[in-house]
Parts: C-alpha cells; structure tokens; sequence
C-alpha cells in the first residue's frame, strides 16, 4: 500500500469514528455522558482557576464554578475561602464520580452549578449597576449558561434511561470517559 493510499485510508477511518461519535452523542447514553464530562469538566478548571488565582497569574479560564473563584479573589485566599473552594470544587468531582453508577448525582451537581450561575448573576447585576460593564461576567455567563444546556440534557437523558426497562443503569457503559472534552 502506498502512503498515499495509507492517508487516504486513515482519513477514512477517521471520518467514520467522526460520524460514530456524532451518532453517538445523539443517544441518551451518549447525551448523559456529555454531561458527565462537562461535570468533570467545570471541577477540574474551576480548581486550576482557584490555584491560577493563589499564585497570581493574569490568566484562566471560563468553563468554570463562580462562587470558588470570587471568593478566592475578594479574600486574597484566605483559609475559610479556600475551604469553601474545595468543598464546591470536591462536591462537583464528587458528583461526577458518583453519577458513574446513580444518575441522580448528575441532577445534583447540575444544581450545584445553577446555584452557582445564580451567584454570578447576581453579582453581574451588582457589577453592572454601579456602571462598570465588563467582558469578563457577560462570557462567563454565556459559559454557563451553554454548560447548563449540556447538563439539563444529560439529565434529561437520565430521565429516558431510568425508564427504559430493558436497559438498566448498571447494565449501560458510560465509564469511557477519557475524552469527555472532546465532545464538547
């Protein structure tokens, strides 16, 4: 086979896992494994943000929890602040973790981060009535809003498979996680 041959055949290939993985991520089980990395997703940025913050870097990222973050920032990360952080940041691990085998865990950790839009939300308002209008609060709320979208699917989808009686939650396979960002 020549090179050429063997690209061609490559890029076959990868279009047809391309298409699967489209396929896929239109089923509830691949919906809810969506939203499993999108969990694991916002834990894991939210503590690079929370240490991002601690050691002064002008950076992060936005596909994070609020409520860990600001207060890391206003207290200059103090003890009870960044207590506060890793319990958030160790309840939407643990959420994730835990959905692994009940469903439920990712309706609770949706509420955790909906709790914590709210936050930014208000804290948005509060920023934009004193006239200060800033890049930051209008894409961190198009973040979470966007990763809501994601978690209220996974939830639905939850809802679907707990209903279907012929495939029970223990018999489906959403532990190949290892690429959940890619579906994102």
């Amino acid at each position: 086979m020549s090179k050429k041959e063997e690209r061609a055949a490559k890029r076959e290939a990868q279009r047809l896992e391309n298409e699967q993985r489209a396929a896929e991520a239109k089923t509830p089980q691949g919906r809810y494994k969506i939203a499993r990395g999108c969990l694991m997703a916002i834990a894991a940025f939210t503590l690079i943000n929370v240490l991002i913050i601690l050691f002064e870097f002008e950076f992060g990222f936005y596909f994070s929890a609020f409520i860990p973050e600001i207060a890391v920032f206003i207290t200059e990360g103090s003890g009870l602040a960044l207590v506060l952080s890793f319990v958030v940041i160790g309840l939407l691990a643990l959420c994730w973790y835990l959905s692994k085998k009940k469903y439920t865990w990712l309706t609770i950790g949706m509420a955790l981060y909906l709790l914590d839009t709210l936050v930014l939300l208000g804290v948005t308002a509060l920023v934009f009535a004193e006239g200060d209008i800033e890049f930051y609060f209008i894409a961190e709320i198009v973040v979470h809003v966007v990763a809501l979208y994601f978690l209220a699917r996974g939830v639905a989808a939850a809802r679907k498979l707990k209903n279907e009686p012929e495939e029970p939650a223990e018999h489906i396979d959403i532990s190949q996680d290892t690429d959940q960002a890619s579906y994102l």
